[in-house]
């Protein structure tokens, strides 16, 4: 992926319903964003793309400027990680349907390779928040990072206890950067992503968090 054309490829994803199948498909025939991004809509015909996909496409080619929109981005702290970057998680290009486009915030590190999922219940008791900062301190003491959805419940709790033990912590979102939820949980990503974790999404910046996506979300 040529680096001065990644603006094209943002520009692409910002598109509703380009998900990962279709933009590889996209990109295995134009080969170069760009090219995509400025050919006339009748050419992408032949590539089992629904119309109404199409059509928001076209609409978004007309009122989108890719260098401007990636300015941006990037002027919102905001990085992007593409399934071609040499520096992409092995693992996750192992998963099911690897995004091809992550956006994130905060540092990516190597040694975050070695890592754990604690996630939970949303209406957590007594008990329940008890067990999860046990086990959450004693994961974080054994240099693994913690990586949860930044959801109310065992995830707010397995993220807080990671940083109170002076861990590593990656939130995983159901919705764009830009738009954290649940609200109450801001200073919480803040806290994630400009201390010793990171803030990870496959949805464009200003993508709400929608209930579909949270499962969708889970297999990263």
């Amino acid at each position: 992926m040529p680096p001065d054309n990644l603006a094209y490829l943002v520009a692409l994803h910002s598109v509703d319903g380009l998900g990962t199948i279709r933009l590889k498909r996209i990109l295995d025939y134009f080969k170069d964003p760009k090219e995509a991004w400025q050919a006339p809509i009748n050419e992408f015909s032949s590539l089992s793309i629904p119309q109404i996909v199409l059509d928001k496409l076209s609409i978004q080619q007309k009122k989108l400027d890719p260098e401007n929109y990636f300015a941006q981005i990037k002027k919102d702290e905001i990085k992007v990680l593409t399934f071609f970057d040499p520096d992409y998680p092995t693992a996750l290009k192992q998963i099911y349907d690897p995004p091809l486009v992550l956006y994130y915030k905060g540092d990516i590190l190597n040694g975050d390779s070695f890592s754990i999922a604690v996630v939970g219940t949303r209406k957590i008791t007594s008990y329940g928040r008890i067990v999860t900062e046990k086990l959450t301190a004693e994961l974080t003491q054994a240099n693994l990072t913690i990586i949860s959805g930044l959801a109310t419940g065992v995830d707010t709790i397995a993220h807080w206890t990671a940083l109170n033990n002076n861990g590593r912590t990656i939130a995983v979102l159901g919705g764009g950067l830009k738009q954290i939820f649940p609200a109450e949980n801001i200073m919480l990503a803040k806290k994630i992503a400009d201390t010793s974790g990171a803030l990870i999404s496959e949805f464009p910046p200003d993508y709400p968090p929608l209930p579909g996506n949270f499962p969708a979300r889970n297999r990263i």
